[in-house]
């Protein structure tokens, strides 16, 4: 059985990431589950439609992104 394994994960211009921001995740001798902690509104779901954008066969067009996903 082959793994797939994220090291890193970068989002620039997309909703509240304006500026390029690279999470990094652990090796894979770290064994624990890994959260998305953070306050209200401060892109924790921005972050995870960004990833979804990304990995899966959807792709953006003018239907699909709105004023609201550009940076201000």
């Amino acid at each position: 059985m082959s793994n797939i394994r994220i090291k890193k994960i970068g989002v620039k211009n997309y909703r509240s990431f304006n500026e390029e921001t690279i999470v990094n995740f652990p090796d894979e001798n770290y064994k624990k589950p890994i959260a998305i902690v953070g306050y209200n509104n401060s892109g924790k779901t921005n972050f995870l439609n960004a990833i979804l954008y990304g990995i899966t066969e959807k792709h953006i067009t003018k239907d699909t992104i709105n004023i609201n996903d550009l940076p201000k």
